[in-house]
């Protein structure tokens, strides 16, 4: 008889998922940061998370954010959202192109396209 393995349903395993994408991005400090799951709704395969991310020691300070992910064998991972920037990045110092669609607020002052160039 043969069992099929499949990725724990529980809040750990799906903190775990969360803490591991964290700790690939670039621009996160995973290892300064608390991660708790608010709630969690398993869907076979797939599962729905609200986690609180903040800085360790102040959990009133964290914010709340939605996952989406999807058990890949023994384990949950998260998965990318359409149009979401990659987990990690190329140049963490190159700015993102101007904005033509005036997204800053109003009265702020202009911002050159090229940092350090007016």
């Amino acid at each position: 008889m043969t069992s099929c393995a499949k990725a724990p349903q529980t809040k750990d395993a799906i903190k775990q998922a969360i803490v591991d994408y964290l700790a690939k991005r670039d621009d996160m400090m995973a290892s300064s940061m608390d991660v708790e799951v608010v709630s969690v709704d398993f869907k076979e395969k797939e599962a729905e998370a609200v986690a609180s991310i903040g800085p360790k020691g102040a959990p009133e300070s964290g914010i709340k954010i939605s996952y989406s992910l999807e058990a890949e064998g023994v384990k949950w991972v998260v998965k990318r959202k359409p149009g979401a920037a990659p987990a990690t990045t190329a140049d963490p110092h190159t700015a993102p192109a101007p904005s033509t669609g005036g997204g800053l607020p109003a009265g702020h002052p202009p911002v050159p396209a090229t940092p350090g160039k007016p």
